[in-house]
């Protein structure tokens, strides 16, 4: 890995075992290049804290018996007795403007979104007047549209001048993995280079990812866009045709998910159970309602009066359309829980119904109305994940997303015993 006598840039492909050589890196640098030096860490907008590759540098230190003497470790520095640091940085750190660094690595650099990690960026440019000085950034491809940071680095590099020495590297597709532009060494490449990246490990991660998330991490591909959110196939393979739907009034801890709508677009509800027997979720009942801009739909004779036909201990609900019914609910003795919707929790609620049915874990009753809500269901990604969308409007997806919420909360049964997702 080349070093320069001028500000520099390196820019490679993540592996999955890249947090291991970046932190070595690091380590190298600490204790061989200047000091007393400073090399930074960067936190991504995901990071929660100081990220993978500083807790890879700190551990490493903690056990080589000739270092952890002579090196200080606290919650976010590595001070070495030669008066050079390294120090993890948040991504939204202010106070880098100054400094007089060597290196900085920035891992995962996909996930820097935000404006307040594109100020840490240009805040961090290699300093001109050490001899060396270099940016590391480690990272698989990302979304265009987002990531636009590494988009910009990507465009740059793939733009740059192929290296002779390295040209025995190809990318996968017939092109130098390895370029050179002013200023930035790039590889970019789409094979799996490690020993342990075979073609067993690769069929089995491509039978159980997404489509698109199997292209972005295995294969280094930049994606957007939808894709269907299951494969039908597999929809199919939980039906069991012998099973009914359970009847009202029937004594059974019951979760529901409301996806509602009072004009327009349609409002679903689905009760699901927990089978602790099978370790599988099963589809209880369901009903969806159609109201219009004529006929808008009356939750509480509706949605409601559904609810109250199944003893329901708690109602778990989004404040934002079910503050009436949720009053009057309470009136009655039902325990209600307020459940406001974020985009954290609609990809934790929809990754785990993919979960469920990609293997079998969910059992449902024949009905064609909900296997058409399902097959309409699109996974739209982004950087903070991906949630259940459609595509055209005149679809409808409302029974996919209250099934997700109901088996979500038939999940939670020995923390949150009993509950009604409801969202609108």
């Amino acid at each position: 890995m080349p070093c320069r006598t001028r500000p520099s840039y390196i820019h490679a492909r993540r592996s999955l075992a890249s947090p291991l050589w970046a932190h070595f890196l690091a380590l190298w640098w600490a204790l061989t290049q200047e000091p007393p030096n400073e090399i930074f860490i960067a936190a991504n907008d995901l990071d929660q804290a100081q990220g993978r590759v500083f807790k890879a540098l700190t551990t490493a230190i903690r056990l080589n018996p000739h270092l952890k003497n002579v090196v200080d470790v606290s919650n976010r520095r590595a001070s070495f007795s030669t008066g050079t640091v390294v120090e993890a940085l948040a991504a939204d750190f202010k106070g880098a403007a100054g400094s007089n660094h060597g290196l900085t690595i920035w891992d995962e650099c996909w996930a820097y979104t935000s404006e307040a990690s594109r100020r840490l960026w240009d805040e961090l440019t290699p300093v001109p007047t050490r001899k060396n000085s270099v940016r590391l950034c480690v990272t698989y491809a990302g979304f265009p549209s987002e990531s636009e940071l590494l988009w910009q680095l990507h465009q740059r590099g793939m733009a740059g001048t192929p290296i002779p020495e390295l040209s025995h590297l190809d990318n996968g597709d017939g092109k130098p993995a390895c370029r050179a532009a002013d200023g930035l060494f790039s590889y970019w490449d789409h094979i799996g280079r490690m020993p342990w990246q075979t073609e067993d490990y690769l069929a089995a991660q491509k039978s159980s990812l997404r489509a698109n998330a199997y292209l972005r991490l295995h294969e280094n591909r930049w994606t957007e866009g939808n894709e269907s959110f299951i494969n039908l196939d597999w929809w199919d393979s939980c039906i069991d045709y012998d099973y009914t739907p359970l009847l009202p009034n029937t004594d059974e801890t019951v979760f529901f998910g409301v996806d509602a709508s009072t004009k327009g677009d349609s409002s679903a509800v689905v009760a699901c159970a927990y089978d602790w027997d099978a370790g599988r979720v099963r589809l209880c009942r369901h009903r969806v309602w159609q109201p219009s801009k004529d006929q808008p739909l009356n939750i509480d004779a509706t949605i409601g009066d559904f609810i109250r036909e199944l003893h329901i201990a708690g109602v778990y609900y989004d404040p934002y359309q079910l503050h009436d019914l949720a009053t009057r609910l309470q009136g009655e003795g039902v325990n209600m829980v307020e459940f406001p919707r974020s985009v954290g929790r609609l990809t934790q609620l929809g990754q785990n119904l993919y979960e469920l049915i990609r293997h079998g874990n969910l059992v449902t009753y024949p009905d064609e109305e909900l296997r058409r809500h399902i097959s309409h269901a699109v996974a739209t990604e982004s950087s903070r994940g991906w949630r259940l969308s459609k595509t055209k409007r005149g679809h409808k997806i409302d029974l996919a997303v209250a099934l997700g919420m109901a088996c979500w909360a038939s999940m939670q049964e020995q923390s949150q015993p009993f509950g009604v997702i409801a969202a609108f």
